[in-house]
């Protein structure tokens, strides 16, 4: 009963600090009539929602320990860029001539948010493949490859989106726009291998701890909403742009434009798929017990270290047993 409370209190003061917030908010809001449209409303919520997971996502990062649990830091980097950018998104709203550098933060703000998101699966991941494997370093590999793979979609994404920013004519719209598709289809494709390995995971169930099963089955609860956001990042990067201040052709993806496109699909596909992957990966992080199990496995990986021979990266582990697709990324490197 204590380590419940231990775990809750904090949680509960959180949520009742935000609450008191929110009502100030609403306050300004209401009374000090700011004006905003629909998406600076969404901003303004977005802004509420995420200080508590902010401040959750510390709470777990303490509790589980950054080596063990480190999709929480991502989440605490996901609150702190959701945060920045819903300011910035309100501050431009209130501002009769917004400056450049702001509309670009919170746009570039709005599209690299996705990043933090898959670094946290990879993450959490992470903790679920510790000892599954026979090979720890070619495990470990993979996992490097599939965090680089997630930072260079994230790079590009931004330099798509600087370049858009200061574009001066269609030939600059055109290179920003060949950033956006290749940082959008990168992250369609890095959720296609974790979704891969997340199923490697699943056929290798009866190694995974007990522990880590529940942390298996969350993310596969939050794959779904993984996918939509996804989807929705990708419909984004394809929708028509321009030059700044410049209307933009209209077509059949102009309402999946994260600036000025129909707020509904924003609000569902973007929003709303991803508040459910985060408070997903949340529970996950309360209702898992912070026992020795995580330790345990540790000596196991290392004694696979010391004793395993360094093999041909395609003949796999003990017997010649492959590796599923972390030994597939790892033999390409």
């Amino acid at each position: 009963m204590l380590k419940y409370v231990t775990v809750l209190f904090p949680i509960t003061v959180v949520f009742t600090a935000n609450f008191s917030l929110f009502q100030s908010l609403l306050f300004w809001t209401f009374f000090v009539k700011m004006a905003l449209d629909v998406r600076g409303y969404i901003s303004l919520a977005l802004l509420v929602i995420y200080m508590p997971i902010l401040l959750t996502s510390v709470f777990l990062v303490w509790r589980h320990g950054i080596q063990k649990q480190t999709g929480f830091i991502f989440l605490f980097v996901l609150s702190l860029v959701r945060i920045i950018g819903s300011v910035t998104h309100i501050v431009a709203e209130q501002s009769s001539n917004p400056s450049t550098g702001l509309i670009e933060c919170y746009s570039i703000l709005e599209n690299v948010g996705l990043s933090p998101l898959m670094m946290a699966t990879l993450g959490f991941l992470t903790t679920v493949g510790r000892g599954v494997f026979e090979d720890p370093m070619q495990a470990r590999a993979g996992m490097q490859f599939f965090t680089a793979f997630a930072s260079t979609s994230m790079i590009i994404t931004v330099i798509g989106g600087v370049d858009l920013a200061s574009a001066t004519s269609q030939s600059d719209v055109n290179k920003a726009t060949t950033f956006r598709h290749v940082g959008c289809t990168l992250f369609l494709a890095l959720f296609i291998m974790i979704f891969l390995l997340h199923l490697c995971f699943w056929v290798e169930v009866k190694k995974v701890m007990p522990q880590r099963r529940k942390m298996l089955i969350g993310i596969s609860a939050a794959l779904p909403f993984l996918l939509v956001r996804v989807v929705y990042s990708m419909l984004s990067g394809y929708s028509p742009i321009s030059i700044p201040s410049t209307t933009p052709v209209q077509n059949s993806l102009s309402k999946f434009s994260s600036t000025n496109g129909s707020w509904q699909w924003y609000l569902v596909m973007s929003v709303a798929a991803e508040l459910i992957t985060v408070i997903t990966y949340l529970i996950l992080g309360v209702a898992l017990p912070v026992s020795q199990e995580y330790d345990e496995a540790e000596p196991y990986e290392h004694d696979l270290e010391e004793a395993t021979p360094m093999k041909s990266s395609r003949s796999g582990g003990r017997g010649g047993r492959p590796f599923g697709l972390i030994g597939l990324i790892a033999s390409l490197l």
